[in-house]
């Protein structure tokens, strides 16, 4: 993600009672970005505070016009591919095919949504609750 030119950037500063360090889901996650080799700004933050939903990425420092904030590997995006369904995926993929192209990748990531030993277990299991319609996009 890049930090765009229309963007107006609020720094937070992180209190100590706003410490996430006690926040296993998150720690566990991070843990799962560095293992990954994610490279992470050091002038961000992921936690709760200061974010619109359970977690989000914060500026703690001055950020730069179109300066990087992240960068993910991409043999860690979750995609048809690399699933653990891949397989049957693609051996069914003349019953599955759509003008969407969603029906694959949905298929791949409800299996590694209740695939408890998923790669991306701390991922999903940091993404909002699918049950309750509290994110952004729903709001009025």
């Amino acid at each position: 993600m890049m930090a765009g030119p229309n963007k107006k950037l609020k720094v937070v500063h992180v209190s100590a009672e706003q410490d996430d360090s006690n926040d296993h889901k998150l720690q566990k996650f991070l843990g799962w970005c560095h293992d990954n080799h994610f490279n992470i700004n050091k002038k961000v933050r992921v936690g709760r505070h200061g974010s619109c939903s359970e977690y989000g990425m914060i500026a703690v420092g001055d950020l730069d016009e179109a300066e990087c904030l992240f960068e993910i590997p991409r043999n860690v995006l979750l995609n048809v591919e690399n699933s653990c369904v891949a397989d049957i995926i693609q051996s069914e993929s003349h019953r599955l095919e759509s003008n969407s192209g969603w029906v694959t990748i949905i298929l791949a990531l409800m299996y590694e949504y209740t695939n408890p030993t998923s790669l991306w277990r701390p991922y999903l299991d940091a993404c909002p609750d699918f049950n309750v319609l509290d994110h952004p996009m729903f709001w009025t």
